[in-house]
Order: C-alpha cells, then sequence, then structure tokens
C-alpha cells in the first residue's frame, strides 16, 4: 500500500515519536525550530509537518527542555529561553509607569522577536491590565526620554471654616483655612479681605464665593465634622448669597468620622484626638468674647481668630495622616489618576503581598502599603470568577 504523505500511519505511533522528542530535547541545546526540523524530517513519510508552535506547546506540556530561540543577525541566543513566564518577568522587569503603551510594546517585541509572532498595543494593554501594571499615555515633549515629569498627585484639600454662629441662618463665615497636601503654607479668606466688609459686616459673599473656587481645583476635600457642619454650613451660606446649585461634589474624607467608628474615645472632637494621637501642634482656646469682638469687626480679635484657624489645619493635616489608612472607604488613588497597581490611600506603589482575604463569592489578594506614614491594607480579585451564592 503506497504511502501518502498528508497521512498517518498505523504503525508509527504517537508513543514512539513523543519517546524521540524527549530523546532529542534531553540536553536541552536545540531550540523549537531545530527540534521541529528533525522531527519532520524523520516523520515525513507518515505524516503531516508538525509546526512549531504545536511542537513548543508539546513540549511545554511534557516540561521538556528547549534551548533559547536565535536572535537574528550576530546569531547569539537570549540568556533565558522563551515561555510566558520569561515575557512575564521581563514586563515586570520594567518601569512601564513611566513608558508608553507603544514603548513597552516595542520593548517586548524586540525582546522575544525570534521566538514568537509580535504582540499588538491592544493586547499589551489587556496584559498590563490584567497584571495591575500602568502607563502613561504619551511621552513628555521636553528632551524626549531624558525629562520624565513625575506623575501629579491628587489635590488633596483640607479646609476649616470659622463662623459667628453655629447655625447659618444667624451667623456668618468670618473666614475660611485651607492648605493643600504636601504644601507648606495655610491659606485664609477672610471677610474683612473684600471691599464689601466696609459696607456690611455680615456679608459673607465673597469668601464663600472664593473659596468655591479653590474647591473646583481639589480631587479629595477633608474636614474634621465637615459631614454635618462645615459643608452644610458652606452650602447655606452659598444660597444665603444667591449663590444657584450645589457646592462642588467632591469626595470627601471626615476625621471625626473615622474617630468615631474606628476608635474608642471619650470625645471624638479634634482637640481630644490631638492629646490622643500626641500631635505636634495643639488647638488654641478661643473664649465667646473673643467671638463677639471678632463678630463685631475687632481686628485683633480677627487675628486672633485666624492664628486660631491656622493651627486647626495644621492639626487637621496630622490626624489625617495618621488615621487616613483606617478609612476603608477612602478615595480611591487608582481610580482619582487612573492607575492600577498603587495604594488606593496614599498612592504609593510600594505594596507587598499580605495573604488572601475570601468573601462568599471571590477570592482577593491582600496588599499591605510599606510606606511608613501610611500601612494601609488594600485588594485584588485573584480572578475575575465568581462562584454561585
Amino acid at each position: 500500500m503506497p504511502v501518502k504523505h498528508y497521512g498517518w500511519r498505523s504503525n508509527v505511533s504517537g508513543k514512539e515519536e513523543w519517546e524521540y522528542l524527549k530523546e532529542i530535547t534531553k540536553e536541552g541545546k536545540l531550540n523549537v525550530k531545530e527540534v521541529s526540523a528533525l522531527l519532520n524530517k524523520k516523520y515525513k513519510k507518515y505524516r503531516k509537518d508538525r509546526t512549531v508552535e504545536g511542537i513548543r506547546k508539546k513540549c511545554g506540556a511534557m516540561g521538556l527542555t528547549l534551548a533559547p530561540c536565535v536572535l537574528s543577525g550576530d546569531g547569539s541566543r537570549w540568556n533565558v529561553k522563551y515561555d510566558k513566564t520569561t515575557e512575564n518577568a521581563f514586563l515586570f522587569s520594567m518601569n512601564t509607569a513611566l513608558l508608553t503603551l507603544e514603548e513597552i510594546t516595542n520593548s517586548l517585541n524586540e525582546k522575544f522577536s525570534g521566538c514568537r509572532p509580535p504582540r499588538t498595543e491592544e493586547a499589551v494593554r489587556s496584559k498590563l491590565y490584567a497584571s495591575k501594571l500602568s502607563y502613561i499615555s504619551k511621552a513628555p515633549e521636553k528632551g524626549g526620554r531624558t525629562f520624565l515629569e513625575p506623575e501629579e498627585e491628587p489635590r488633596i484639600l483640607l479646609w476649616d471654616i470659622e463662623c459667628t454662629h453655629l447655625k447659618a441662618d444667624f451667623g456668618v463665615i468670618l473666614m475660611i483655612g485651607f492648605k493643600f497636601l504636601e504644601e507648606e503654607e495655610v491659606h485664609i479668606i477672610q471677610i474683612n479681605d473684600f471691599p464689601l466688609w466696609q459696607k456690611d459686616r455680615t456679608d459673607d459673599r465673597e469668601v464663600v464665593k472664593a473659596f468655591i473656587e479653590v474647591m473646583k481645583t481639589a480631587d479629595i476635600q477633608v474636614t474634621w465634622f465637615g459631614t454635618y457642619f462645615d459643608i452644610p454650613y458652606l452650602q447655606s451660606r452659598a444660597l444665603a448669597g444667591g449663590m444657584m446649585g450645589p457646592i462642588p461634589q467632591i469626595p470627601h474624607v471626615d476625621g471625626w468620622w473615622i474617630a468615631k467608628k474606628k476608635l474608642c474615645l471619650t470625645s471624638n472632637r479634634m482637640a481630644n484626638v490631638q492629646k490622643f494621637l500626641n500631635l505636634p501642634e495643639s488647638k488654641t482656646p478661643v473664649s465667646g468674647r473673643e467671638w463677639r469682638r471678632a463678630g463685631a469687626g475687632h481686628e485683633d480679635a480677627l487675628e486672633y481668630i485666624r492664628d486660631h484657624c491656622k493651627k486647626d489645619i495644621v492639626i487637621l493635616e496630622d490626624a489625617y495622616r495618621t488615621l487616613r489608612p483606617l478609612l476603608p472607604t477612602h478615595p480611591n488613588y487608582n481610580v482619582i489618576k487612573e492607575t492600577l497597581y498603587r495604594c488606593p490611600v496614599c498612592g504609593s506603589s510600594n505594596l507587598i503581598k499580605a495573604g488572601f482575604r475570601i468573601t462568599r463569592t471571590t477570592k482577593w489578594q491582600r496588599f499591605k502599603c510599606k510606606e511608613k506614614d501610611c500601612g494601609a491594607y488594600s485588594s485584588a480579585p485573584v480572578s475575575g470568577k465568581r462562584v454561585v451564592r
């Protein structure tokens, strides 16, 4: 019976072919192309030629060792053999957060050009997403790759108001103190800084308007008891001043809420938390007489309230840095800055694996931030699969 080159012969079993495959790969000196050539030459009369990809998969399934692929050009070899693990390791070794998607794709294709077909940018983007790695959308223009601008951090606004009465229909805002995290200076918007003060010492429209413009530039806002006082008070005075609509809706962190829910103290007032945490700055007492004199426009009383407000902001910042890792609902850095593998609280990439978190339907990988002033825990799903509830 004549032998057909495209068919299989029953007397040449797959087992015999795989035994030959084990023999020629035993020393690990042949790459996949050389193994393919030998295998197809030996069994050319009995079957169709096996593809390089098919042989690579078979060797991987059988645990056989292949030599690294030969590079085009000088003929030198890779110092590591190609497989998906090698490519993943190379991807993690790149500082992808400082590279564009095009640069990452080109680097991968250049590294493994002799071992596999080129990867598309879409495939690399999917791999980066699955691996929790980030990249920049475009390269900086200044000096090509020799100048790398650091990624802009989220603008975290810490603020506090000082007013003449605890209810907005009886009182007005004397001043609003604020600073952005990492800034040195505390800024004060004060009622007597505006011309309207000379005509009407209860007109705080310009104070409210000026601070709302500041709020529009923030990504996160931080207050103490702001949920129940500062934010509603500011909203009330904005409406009283003729500014229709809500004030800017910004993700909010309330230090008082963290103290109430996560600590067990006799009082959750800022002064008590400051003493408990032994923070360097301390609140200054303000008597009722000083408040009345400030509301009446006495310059020395307003200056005293101004100093009091500045110290409140400093204490708020120190308390926020200490307490923010305790807040599980802290606004997520990765969502705000469109990154992937960062601490969701402080934005650090210095994360370590810290076990797993098991829910009823999903297994999550837990991470711990190693920054000395953070230490927050976060988690990411191990896989996209969910089980039946």
